[in-house]
């Protein structure tokens, strides 16, 4: 079991503990899976080539074998036995689809994936499922979840024409395939306690036990890391603030990290580090600046770290779409800066989260593919600010009309509005600045592939399921 060290903790370190403990769930069944059978394009699987299989399992197991076949050939499925009017185990779509965005960890199941599941949800003893990729590797996972949930033993035989589909069972079965394994996630902050509990408490009890004892960090203090970071092979530096003085900024942005990453690199420890885009050691705007220059304190301390830049990060607990969907609760209109025409690329907290368990894996693949790289994150969607906000009351089902504002006013608006207590109307004059300049992935860092690696990537790579779109999950919480 690796030890993954999430030093900081909030939103999207809550994320980040979940998807690594949840990464490989204990299993209730035995799993066994079949070596991969390669078929060409104009080769597809046949009623024949299925009669041997039965011919074969029948010889290996004393009861008839059950199969679900996900061929669309409505011959070979009526050859194979196979009848869409035979009842299925499970009966309740919502109870199927809950378990699905549980245990796969998906923030929804479209509904074609959905009837799928319940198709090949046959039988309980012994499973044949003939997955053909293209989006349903992952649904025919449903009958070994079932089983599972049913505690219900056998034997699961998965022939895989996808690249994705051993590593997707192995993500969330354990199946004894090389290259996926449980990680033991330790949360460290000035006060875990309650962060831990927090998320222990919103995982599966199977997934609970990753979840290693708490320990208290300063990250301004190197003293306090040497201890916490013992027997890591990961560290994941998240801890940043978006309000505070100059010095605040310096000393938990800039320093910080290097403290975290000096700290990493002595105990022998893969650092996947959290910036942002737009991280710039040049510029006048000190969020960025000590993004920038934490950056570089950790290159220099390690140089096989890992630098994950995300845009505009949403998610359940986000505190930007969420704070404007209050807002317009009690705003006459929606304010918007310099026309509205600053671009953003949100991606989804859980995006990311996946993209550190991958990152987290000891795989040597992904470690020579990734060390001393970064990665600029941002999702499938580009979108102005004046968008951002339609979409906001379009989920909300308000109607506001979204006003815009020069920059000159937003900036003497923030100058009062920095000074008060912080609350939800909040604005600093720093954040004004940065609206001026877009936060979308700089396609001509992709370009460089001896530093950058892309997001899109890394997940179509390691993954069976795309990069979520807004579109897909502000319905879900807005």
């Amino acid at each position: 079991m690796s030890r993954v060290v999430i030093c900081g903790a909030g939103f999207l370190g809550s994320h980040i503990a979940k998807a690594l403990a949840t990464a490989k769930d204990s299993p209730n069944m035995s799993a066994a899976a079949a070596a991969p059978i390669s078929r060409s394009a104009d080769l597809p699987f046949t009623a024949s080539l299925l009669k041997c299989y039965r011919l074969v399992m029948n010889r290996l197991v004393a009861q008839p074998l059950r199969i679900m076949n996900t061929l669309d050939d409505d011959k070979a499925q009526e050859n194979a036995g196979y009848s869409s009017s035979v009842p299925t185990v499970c009966s309740q779509r919502d109870w199927l689809e809950n378990l699905m965005k549980r245990r796969c960890s998906l923030p929804a199941i479209r509904d074609f994936q959905l009837q799928h599941g319940l198709d090949l949800i046959h039988g309980k003893d012994v499973f044949l499922v003939i997955a053909p990729g293209g989006g349903k590797t992952l649904v025919s996972l449903a009958p070994l979840l079932y089983a599972q949930e049913m505690r219900e033993s056998g034997i699961a035989l998965i022939t895989e024409p996808s690249k994705f589909l051993t590593e997707q069972q192995s993500a969330v079965f354990n199946v004894g395939v090389g290259g996926v394994e449980y990680h033991g996630v330790q949360i460290s902050s000035r006060a875990p306690d309650q962060i831990h509990h927090s998320i222990k408490d919103s995982l599966p009890a199977v997934a609970q036990k990753q979840l290693l004892p708490p320990k208290a960090v300063d990250i301004t203090n190197a003293s306090t890391l040497a201890s916490a970071f013992q027997d890591a092979d990961v560290v994941v530096s998240l801890v940043g603030i978006l309000h505070g003085s100059p010095a605040d900024f310096e000393r938990i942005q800039w320093r910080g990290a290097e403290n975290v990453a000096k700290a990493a690199q002595s105990a022998g420890a893969k650092l996947i580090h959290i910036s942002a885009i737009g991280a710039d050691p040049k510029s006048d705007v000190p969020y960025e600046r000590t993004k920038g220059q934490g950056e570089e304190a950790v290159w220099k301390a390690c140089p096989t770290a890992t630098v994950i830049r995300p845009s505009l990060v949403f998610g359940p607990e986000d505190d930007f779409f969420n704070r404007f969907a209050k807002l317009s609760r009690v705003l006459p209109f929606m304010p918007v800066f310099g026309g509205g025409t600053t671009r953003f690329q949100p991606v989804y907290v859980g995006d990311i989260a996946r993209a550190v368990e991958i990152l987290s894996r000891r795989d040597a693949k992904i470690r020579r593919e990734t060390d001393g790289k970064f990665m600029e994150a941002g999702g499938p969607d580009v979108l102005t600010y004046r968008e951002i906000m339609q979409l906001v009351l379009r989920y909300t089902n308000r109607w506001r009309p979204v006003v815009s504002m020069p920059f000159a006013v937003g900036i003497l608006q923030a100058s009062i509005l920095e000074r008060l207590p912080h609350s939800l109307f909040t604005l600093t004059r720093d954040q004004v600045r940065q609206l001026e300049k877009d936060n979308v992935v700089n396609a001509a860092a992709e370009l460089d592939r001896n530093r950058y690696i892309p997001l899109r990537e890394l997940i179509g790579r390691y993954s069976d399921t795309p990069l979520a779109s807004v579109h897909e999950i502000l319905p879900t919480y807005l």
